[in-house]
């Protein structure tokens, strides 16, 4: 019923339960009512592993569709396609969970799901993208995340506008760590974007307006001048990268980590930080390095 708290304790749960969505599809869950609330022990203790090859196009962990308020928390989800796949969710909170080895996208959020909060998840070695949001999923927003190690980007944000995302840490992922397809109006504060094999970030399609500050940027060992990317295409297109830390003062390097497309210098990127910016919230207090070309009489 609307409103109602689910309680899963410690344990694997859809093993040898499971709901059919449609003739294609099944989930270990299926968040099918407004205001629903689950809730495990922890995300490591309270397991989603739903029955068969993760490889296979509609095995879900956990499923919403049209649904609002809902709140996930405390849970974990492997070996599924999608560890969590929602559809035309609204106004719901994804907290604290862990999404670990999954065949696709680890969370999936499609067709006009808007306004939800995503905080505190760990997102791990997933085959495709950690998170990706598409068709019209906006203003969403993404708190104190991880995304590590996924065989695609760390985040992707494929046609939606005004999403937020803060205090966000993309690592280690085999292509991107950033990747907007036509985002609009995205903004990115206090994250960081480190050692992704591509680009740290990469703004493609239809993508315009994003501003990007006060975050830290390393390249990878494979490809240590891909640090920002644009062929965007929309006109004009304009993306604010100044204020963040490069993992460099060097203006050369820097202006060498920065690929700038068909739209020419849509990418501003100075001023430049100095020194590395905190991730984490009300924690940016360390004093910059002093500039290496301003004399201070």
């Amino acid at each position: 019923n609307a409103g109602d708290t689910i309680w899963l304790d410690a344990g694997s749960y859809g093993s040898d339960t499971w709901e059919l969505i449609s003739s294609m599809e099944t989930a270990a869950v299926n968040l099918d009512t407004d205001n629903l609330t689950l809730i495990g022990k922890d995300s490591n203790a309270t397991v989603i592993d739903p029955p068969g090859a993760k490889t296979t196009v509609g095995l879900y962990g956990i499923y919403a569709d049209s649904q609002s308020g809902l709140t996930i928390r405390n849970v974990g989800a492997l070996d599924a396609y999608n560890g969590l796949k929602l559809v035309n969710v609204d106004k719901s909170s994804i907290t604290s969970d862990s999404l670990t080895s999954n065949g696709d996208f680890a969370l999936f959020m499609i067709n006009g799901s808007d306004t939800n909060t995503i905080s505190h998840n760990l997102i791990t070695f997933n085959s495709k993208d950690g998170i990706q949001t598409t068709t019209n999923s906006n203003e969403n927003v993404f708190l104190h995340n991880t995304t590590s190690s996924n065989s695609w980007s760390g985040i992707a944000i494929v046609d939606g506008r005004g999403v937020a995302i803060r205090h966000h840490v993309s690592r280690s992922n085999a292509s991107h760590g950033i990747y907007l397809n036509a985002g609009a109006g995205v903004t990115v504060f206090q994250c960081a974007s480190e050692s992704n094999t591509q680009y740290q970030v990469f703004f493609t399609g239809a993508s315009s307006a994003d501003t990007f500050q006060k975050n830290t940027f390393k390249t990878s060992s494979t490809n240590p001048d891909s640090g920002a990317f644009s062929d965007a295409t929309a006109v004009p297109a304009s993306f604010n990268l100044t204020r963040n830390y490069w993992s460099t003062v060097d203006s050369a390097a820097i202006r060498g980590m920065i690929y700038q497309g068909s739209n020419g210098d849509s990418i501003s990127y100075t001023p430049w930080r100095f020194g590395v910016a905190d991730t984490s919230a009300g924690a940016d207090t360390v004093a910059p390095k002093a500039p290496d070309s301003v004399t201070i009489a």
